[in-house]
């Protein structure tokens, strides 16, 4: 299982961009056909984003419209452009994914998550939606490149910790995997291997 989390704002390492793409970094979402030129990832506008934890962050903004993107993770970028890095896990092609958001939302069926995978080209393949805290994808077999989104669908207010990835392949279609206890357990578990890592580049200093 992997996880996926809410790194920051935006990518805000826009040294070298240009003067209009830079506004657009500055001030809101920057959204284009391919995400591999997207140099913004969070909706700024009239929105209240605060970072609560390391882990967690605070979304509310009050006239968000239904159907925007609150947030949006990359497995591609240009770096010479955003000077960013994948944001999501490498998937295997033609394999099945169960996807569980890990948030606090009042009602959660006003909350979407969408994959959308592109081939080679740059080519859209499919889009693939989940309405609320969880459910399946399948990573298409000529896959090359994805994006992830976390779109309202009504929602103005959310936490946010992490959405957890597993590979559900070879399990049957209605098994159910990611209970609580073991999504708890593996967050448990890299938040020790993090201090771990932290001490031994403490003592290497």
């Amino acid at each position: 299982m992997q996880s996926i989390y809410w790194d920051n704002i935006s990518n805000l390492f826009w040294s070298g961009i240009a003067g209009d793409l830079r506004y657009i970094s500055q001030t809101g979402y920057l959204y284009s056909d391919t995400t591999l030129d997207s140099s913004g990832h969070a909706y700024w506008f009239g929105s209240t984003i605060r970072r609560l934890a390391k882990d967690q962050w605070y979304f509310r903004n009050d006239l968000l419209p239904a159907g925007e993107v609150i947030y949006k993770w990359d497995l591609l970028f240009a770096y010479p452009i955003g000077r960013a890095f994948p944001r999501l896990p490498l998937l295997t092609p033609g394999h099945r994914y169960q996807l569980r958001l890990h948030a606090d939302i009042d009602d959660p069926t006003t909350i979407y998550l969408r994959m959308i995978t592109y081939d080679f080209q740059g080519k859209l393949i499919k889009n693939q939606m989940i309405n609320g805290m969880e459910g399946e994808v399948t990573y298409q077999e000529k896959a090359y490149n994805y994006t992830l989104e976390l779109i309202s669908g009504g929602c103005t207010e959310l936490t946010f910790e992490r959405i957890d990835v597993v590979d559900v392949t070879d399990l049957a279609e209605d098994a159910y995997l990611l209970t609580d206890q073991y999504c708890q357990a593996h967050h448990q578990e890299l938040i020790e291997q993090e201090a771990k890592q932290r001490s031994i580049i403490n003592q290497a200093l």
